[in-house]
């Protein structure tokens, strides 16, 4: 992933070893905060409306967990993500190659792993100019070969 907030939306409080009253449930107001993701925008020079960036926002995934104390306390989480590929292919034109945008590598060299998505690992590789080059893919691993003749 490439950015996530995680915030405590509640849980149950107040249980101890001192007493027998059960952990009592409560909530937060904590809101997430996307300003990391606006400001690594703003750096990388993509100026996006507040509508726009309102509606990138729209498009993280969201899910839930828990961290589990001792008497039955627990602390619940929100959490929201995007990938880097997710919010490349939001704020890049469609025009351009996905493997050779400069604002991608851009993205993939300043975050280096956190701008991978779920079970990928990217690698940043220069080719010449003047090589033609394939991906490849088998069972989800893909590879750069350089072009050459086939005959069957």
């Amino acid at each position: 992933m490439i950015f996530s907030t995680y915030i405590n939306a509640g849980g149950l409080s107040g249980a101890s070893c001192w007493s027998n009253e059960p952990p009592e449930p409560y909530t937060s107001n904590e809101e997430q905060d996307f300003s990391d993701l606006k400001n690594y925008l703003k750096k990388l020079n993509v100026n996006l409306t507040d509508s726009q960036f309102k509606n990138l926002v729209s498009k993280f995934h969201e899910g839930e967990y828990s961290e589990y104390d001792y008497y039955g306390n627990r602390d619940d989480y929100k959490v929201s993500y995007l990938s880097a590929k997710e919010i490349y292919d939001y704020v890049s034109p469609r025009n351009l190659s996905t493997r050779e945008d400069p604002n991608l590598i851009a993205i993939i060299e300043e975050m280096g792993e956190e701008s991978f998505g779920l079970f990928a690992s990217l690698k940043i590789v220069e080719i010449p100019d003047d090589v033609e080059y394939e991906i490849t893919e088998f069972d989800g691993l893909e590879t750069i070969r350089e072009k050459c003749r086939t005959w069957c």
